[in-house]
Parts: structure tokens; sequence; C-alpha cells
């Protein structure tokens, strides 16, 4: 018999961009409620009141040197985090490492 749950995330950390909209905040609170740590990310701070978070960011995603210094600073002061969710309004069906910056910003 099982003794926990194998969809519980407790002890990992998920960064949630775009989280404080429609979706975003429909993924924090499903993060959160499966044990996450949360860090969200949005463009605009008050959209990220009152969600349970244990960091908030705030930036611009289609600032691609404004997404790599937030991102690059999180991880320098807290680590890596277990998983990204990359919801902010940017869809491309390429390696999300692999894109140049005009790419970025189109």
């Amino acid at each position: 018999m099982f003794t926990s749950n194998p969809f519980r995330l407790d002890g990992k950390t998920v960064l949630i961009t775009g989280a404080g909209g429609g979706i975003g905040r429909f993924l924090v609170e499903a993060f959160f409620a499966a044990g996450a740590q949360v860090v969200g990310a949005d463009r605009d701070a008050a959209q990220l009141e009152g969600l349970p978070l244990v960091r908030s960011i705030t930036f611009d995603q289609a600032d691609a040197k404004a997404t790599r210094q937030a991102v690059e600073a999180e991880i320098a002061a807290n680590g890596a985090p277990n998983a990204v969710i990359a919801n902010a309004g940017f869809s491309r069906a390429e390696h999300l490492g692999m894109v140049d910056d005009d790419v970025w910003a189109s």
C-alpha cells in the first residue's frame, strides 16, 4: 500500500510566468494546493497580490533581456526551480533556449 500521494509537490519550487491572470492564477492555485512553493512572475506586480506565492518577480516577458535578468537573479538568489511553466503569452514550436531576441520579441 502506498503511504504518500505521488502527485504531491512538497519541497518543489515552480516558477509560473503570467501568474497574475486567467490561466496563470489557476496554475498558481493548483500548484500551491499540490504542495509546491510557487514563484509567480508577471509584468504587473498588482496582479500577483493575494496569490499564495513564496516570492514574486515582476518583468515583461516580451523583453528578452529583462526576462533573462529576472530569471538569472532568481536562480542566483534562490536556486533553480524544479519546474517552469511558461504561461505568459508566448507560443512557438521551438526549444525556449534556442529562441533569439528577434523571434522572442515578435
